[in-house]
């Protein structure tokens, strides 16, 4: 079970995930950042515009199955 906060500052916008929830949502990012725009050899230079994105996608695939 995984406590999750929307940013909203307020503290009212918290809702639980559990095991279920987390297994979809990685499931959903690694489905993303499989995406032929992430794939470098594909676009080039261009890429570089998509790798801060990739990034943050593996970031939050690492954080969720912590």
């Amino acid at each position: 079970m995984m406590k999750m906060d929307i940013g909203t500052g307020s503290g009212s916008k918290i809702f639980q995930l559990n095991e279920e929830d987390i297994e979809l949502i990685v499931r959903l990012l690694h489905q993303e950042s499989d995406h032929h725009v992430y794939d470098k050899k594909d676009f080039g230079e261009t890429w570089i515009g998509w790798q801060g994105r990739y990034d943050h996608i593996q970031d939050l695939i690492m954080e969720l199955t912590k």
